[in-house]
């Protein structure tokens, strides 16, 4: 049994019949770009020293490793004077490797969430590690934590920049994508500073919570997606299928006086312009064409769904200069088919969306109610709009099934607080090269 499970994978402490495997993978790595690894490291002594401290964690998928990432002591780095002595002890992460077929699924980002959460559990205040200056990829995908850039060193013939971040006693539990890389997330109910039937990440703004609280876990969930902004687009849900193109003149603070306009999705290709939807049990969906740099954020309820919103929210990147083959779309956490119980009506509108293509998607109850896998409705609908099969990803967390993780209307009965999803292109997205990226990271 592993500690930890997200989909198909699991991460477990390595034992002595991973050491030929995990030595494979660290040989792998080796050549490869800004990996400062040679012939003699890691090495079996490496290998070694992780597993008598149970440091080695391996990522697995069908028992057979695609990643790993070791809990390290190394003095050299430990003894820099950028780390922050008030979040003493910092943990540090290292060896963090992926298999070159497995790069580009988020594995690494995986790791990453499960090591702080592991730093955190063995008495450590902080985590801290060193990343190449120049690997444009790894600052990309280590963006969403939020971690703070506090210095700069020299080791290993290479130039790192050195990341820190805080391990609060409630950490954020940002839900993501494997498929997008621009700054992202679906937020839990985990980590915020909310209290009584709020506790604790409220995002609804609506929901007779306290303003300042509100406020701050904004501040905190958009910190855990890498999105340093105050201001997002966000309006009000009303279960339609309208799908507004936006740019930065539409963003707002939270609670700002700006009158907010109606609408259940959100397009734009302007860099640094947070898309924000609400949700607890409805779908939020997610959009990303990274080529063309052009994004959506979608909230699908089964009325919005049956109304194929999915289908004006493409139609609107496409009108922006996406195209349908390099769409890729994340369907977050909502009611699943386990406890979304609707009427004969429900059933009827999404025979009519779909064409009577429903094979699987309910099953009828002795009480003549049917339960309905909307996820998988939306899913087909993506599919008939065009994009890949492959370019779609399925949250299966169940909103109702986790009240501890998700605030779900329909286990609450409404008394509840607002998850909410977001998507962000970078501001530097308009760079052209990963030099140009680091110049001005540097300015």
């Amino acid at each position: 049994m592993g500690l930890f499970k997200i989909m198909e994978y699991e991460i477990v402490l390595a034992k002595e019949e991973d050491r030929a495997e995990v030595l494979e993978l660290y040989r792998q790595q080796k050549g490869r770009e800004y990996c400062p690894w040679d012939e003699d490291y890691p090495s079996d002594e490496t290998i070694d020293f992780d597993l008598s401290r149970d440091a080695l964690f391996v990522l697995k998928m069908d028992g057979s490793i695609k990643a790993a990432v070791s809990i390290e002591e190394d003095e050299d780095v430990d003894r820099l004077e950028c780390w922050d002595k008030e979040l003493a002890p910092g943990g540090e992460l290292a060896r963090l490797a992926v298999l070159p077929e497995e790069q580009n699924k988020g594995l690494a980002r995986i790791l990453l969430q499960f090591g702080m959460e592991e730093l955190k559990r063995r008495g450590y205040r902080s985590i801290h590690f060193l990343v190449n200056k120049y690997n444009v990829k790894a600052l990309k995908s280590y963006a969403v934590f939020g971690f703070n850039t506090v210095g700069e060193c020299h080791m290993y013939e290479q130039d790192f920049l050195c990341y820190e971040k805080a391990l609060s006693d409630r950490m954020i539990d940002t839900q993501r994508s494997k498929l997008i890389s621009f700054p992202h997330g679906f937020s839990t109910r985990r980590g915020g500073v909310s209290s009584g039937i709020f506790e604790s990440l409220n995002l609804g703004m609506n929901r007779g919570d306290e303003e300042d609280r509100v406020k701050e876990n904004y501040k905190r969930f958009f910190a855990s997606c890498g999105i340093g902004s105050n201001s997002f687009v966000c309006g009000k849900q009303v279960h339609g299928n309208t799908v507004m193109i936006v740019d930065d003149g539409d963003a707002r603070e939270p609670y700002g006086y700006e009158e907010l306009f109606e609408a259940d999705g959100y397009v734009t290709k302007t860099p640094g312009v947070p898309l924000v939807v609400f949700t607890a049990d409805c779908i939020p969906l997610l959009l990303a064409d990274e080529k063309n740099m052009v994004v959506a954020a979608v909230h699908s309820g089964w009325r919005g769904t049956v109304k194929d919103i999915e289908k004006e929210a493409v139609d609107k990147m496409l009108s922006l200069g996406a195209e349908k083959e390099e769409i890729k779309a994340c369907i977050g956490p909502a009611i699943d088919k386990c406890c979304f119980e609707v009427g004969e009506e429900v059933i009827d509108a999404v025979d009519g969306l779909l064409n009577g293509d429903t094979a699987g998607l309910y099953t009828k109850k002795d009480n003549g109610r049917f339960m309905l896998d909307l996820k998988t409705v939306l899913k087909k609908c993506l599919l008939r709009s065009g994009i890949r099969e492959e370019h779609i990803e399925i949250n299966k967390d169940c909103t109702m099934c986790l009240p501890e993780k998700y605030w779900s209307h329909r286990y609450t009965g409404g008394e509840r607080g607002s998850q909410a999803a977001v998507i962000m292109i970078y501001k530097d997205a308009d760079l052209k090269t990963g030099q140009d990226r680091v110049d001005r990271r540097e300015q």
